[in-house]
């Protein structure tokens, strides 16, 4: 099966984004096998918005401030961006949506189908939510434990209903089993990790978005094979092997 970054279609080395994405959107799928969550629990977490539909998660990194996976902004004009706060309903006109000011793809993003790598961008707003009490999430610096549990959590939309915020508690998976099981199509780095396999995953719709362990941000989606296929976890940026270009690029 393809590998496919959420959001996008992988296509032999091309990525497929500005044009795709209107027809995307209306088919991405929900986080597999979660449960829904209630924002207020998750504070950090935003929707993002391309041409006003669902397109991908993010994180809010300060009140104003925001990580997400590059794939999901790179051809994206800001004109065209924006990020709804404070909702756990990805509704056609939710309570707040503000406009995006500015983006920072990774300069080394690599969309060949061979590296995939370096997926993250910061994206800044014009403005801090006035109706959401945002609680910036913290920045892991420290190696993870294999075998911990994670809590992604996503709005990916099925098809049917309005997409709602799905959470999921998958296990942190050694880098070296994600190495055996991608090896011969990927180039899997030091700057990714991995997690789940287990019959639940992220999927569509739910690129960007973070991999939390105690509330602090240690990945953030990016791609992997199928969804929620046993054997076939997901793959994350790496948020600390970042952690100098972060602060680099917005001071945090």
């Amino acid at each position: 099966m393809p590998y496919k970054v959420r959001n996008i279609f992988l296509c032999n080395i091309c990525i497929l984004i500005a044009a795709s994405y209107a027809a995307s959107f209306t088919v991405p799928l929900e986080i597999v096998n979660g449960i829904s969550a209630n924002i207020s629990d998750y504070p950090y977490v935003a929707l993002l918005r391309i041409q006003n539909y669902p397109s991908c998660g993010a994180s809010f990194i300060s009140n104003t401030t925001l990580l997400t996976a590059a794939h999901c902004v790179q051809t994206v004009d800001i004109q065209n961006l924006t990020i709804q706060v404070g909702s756990s309903v990805a509704s056609e006109n939710p309570s707040e949506i503000i406009q995006v000011k500015s983006k920072i793809p990774h300069d080394l993003f690599c969309t060949d189908a061979q590296c995939l790598d370096y997926d993250i961008a910061v994206v800044t707003i014009v403005s801090a939510p006035q109706n959401f009490d945002v609680v910036p999430v913290k920045l892991n610096e420290a190696r993870i434990v294999t075998g911990i549990l994670g809590t992604v959590l996503g709005w990916g939309y099925d098809g049917v209903n309005e997409g709602e915020l799905h959470k999921l508690e998958v296990p942190i998976k050694d880098n070296s089993e994600c190495s055996e099981v991608y090896y011969s199509d990927i180039n899997f780095s030091e700057r990714m990790m991995c997690a789940g396999g287990q019959g639940g995953d992220y999927c569509w719709g739910d690129s960007g978005g973070p991999l939390t362990v105690d509330d602090i941000l240690v990945g953030i989606a990016t791609w992997s094979s199928g969804c929620g296929e046993d054997n076939k976890p997901g793959v994350y940026v790496n948020v600390s092997e970042f952690r100098s270009w972060i602060q680099e690029n917005t001071g945090i």
